[in-house]
């Protein structure tokens, strides 16, 4: 299983309820967020860590070719109003670019269920 956002709010609790499960989970962290249950937890000893961005092709691509992925929630996202507004062609690659590039790893590296997070700003 492949979790992308895999610190964040959701992602965190994702990750702890997968690991439950006793499944094999991959993550893709963007940044470090100390104060997060995906930190507090210490859930990256139990996952397999990559760290980069959604938006780096090359990255996602790689990831789906060198892991046999069956299952990928795509949870990474740049949530936050204020900064879309200040930073709108990031934000932009990280939900749009990102999502593609997610989107298309998983089908062509046959991805068997693929489940896709918004936001209430959308």
């Amino acid at each position: 299983m492949f979790i992308t956002g895999a610190n964040g709010f959701l992602g965190s609790h994702l990750v702890r309820r997968a690991l439950s499960y006793k499944a094999a989970v991959i993550v893709l962290i963007k940044e470090d967020i100390p104060c997060s249950l995906f930190a507090i937890d210490a859930l990256g000893n139990k996952t397999r860590v990559y760290r980069g961005d959604v938006a780096d092709r090359k990255l996602i691509n790689a990831l789906f070719k060198n892991n046999k992925i069956d299952v990928c929630f795509h949870i990474a996202a740049q949530a936050i109003v204020g900064v879309a507004n200040q930073s709108p062609i990031g934000t932009f690659q990280t939900n749009i670019e990102g999502t593609w590039n997610i989107l298309e790893a998983a089908r062509a590296f046959g991805v068997k269920a693929m489940v896709v997070a918004s936001s209430d700003k959308a």
